[in-house]
């Protein structure tokens, strides 16, 4: 018989994570969330919503610092995904919302759109810190989202 590839098709969301409490948590990491999203999908999908996901979601990029994460989800069942995510109300133990900031088909889309969030979001950062000890660590930090970002493959 003929083996035919079949390819599977993804969609990326950008999200970010609003801390109650606004503090940063530098010790969040992918497996956090996904636990976290896997949990929403199993208690208000079931068994078939979570079958319908499970193989496809990961965790592609995480940014302690501004909150944000790209996570690929099957494109078929992205809504479903993404309606787990609003019911999400905890990372561990600590109260969160999660907010949708871009949705693509591509992991490239998602990574213009993270820059760019970041960009902003550490330029605020700038803003509020005067000394040049600290406006070099945000640059820095910067640079290496940067590097991150651009070093994803889908």
């Amino acid at each position: 018989g003929i083996l035919a590839m079949v390819r599977f098709k993804n969609r990326y969301m950008l999200t970010e994570v609003c801390w109650e409490d606004r503090m940063v948590d530098e010790n969040l990491a992918a497996n956090h969330i996904l636990n976290a999203v896997k949990a929403s999908v199993q208690s208000n999908f079931g068994d078939v919503g979570f079958g319908t996901v499970m193989l496809s979601l990961q965790v592609k990029y995480v940014n302690t610092v501004t909150g944000i994460f790209i996570l690929r989800c099957p494109r078929d069942f992205h809504r479903l995904v993404w309606a787990s995510l609003t019911y999400i109300s905890a990372i561990k133990n600590r109260r969160c919302a999660l907010r949708m900031l871009h949705l693509g088909g591509t992991i490239r889309s998602c990574q213009k759109a993270a820059l760019e969030y970041d960009r902003c979001h550490l330029r605020e950062l700038m803003q509020m810190h005067r000394t040049s000890a600290d406006k070099e660590a945000i640059s820095t930090a910067l640079k290496n989202v940067q590097k991150e970002l651009m070093s994803l493959e889908s």
